[in-house]
Parts: structure tokens; sequence; C-alpha cells
């Protein structure tokens, strides 16, 4: 969500903080090492990793999180 990385206001930091809720979700199964909730965690995480790559993927871009 840095100013620098947005591509725009609504979809960016919707998808960005997608991420963010489930990452932080993530880290509180692992702590509780709770691998069933951590590989459904690993879907949603999945899904929200597509959709934003469906929508700000270019291919002749180099890759962003390398940016």
């Amino acid at each position: 969500m840095l100013p620098e990385r947005q591509r725009d206001d609504d979809d960016w930091k919707r998808l960005s903080k997608a991420m963010t809720e489930i990452g932080g979700r993530t880290f509180i199964a692992a702590g509780q090492r709770n691998a069933e909730a951590i590989f459904d965690l690993g879907g949603e995480l999945y899904q929200a990793c597509l959709a934003c790559h469906q929508r700000y993927l270019i291919d002749d871009q180099p890759d962003l999180m390398m940016q």
C-alpha cells in the first residue's frame, strides 16, 4: 500500500488489504500450529494473489515484487 507502488485508489488498496488481513490470520494460525487453518488460508491467499495478478500484472513488465 506504499504510495510509490500504488496503481489506483480502489482495487489496489482493497487487494492489498486482503493480503495483509490474510497474512495476519495465517501468522496467528502458524503460532497456534493449526495446520488445517494454514492450509485453508493458503487457498484464500492464492485467490487474493490471483485476483491482483489478473488485474495488475502486465506481461511486458518485470515482476512487480522485484522492483
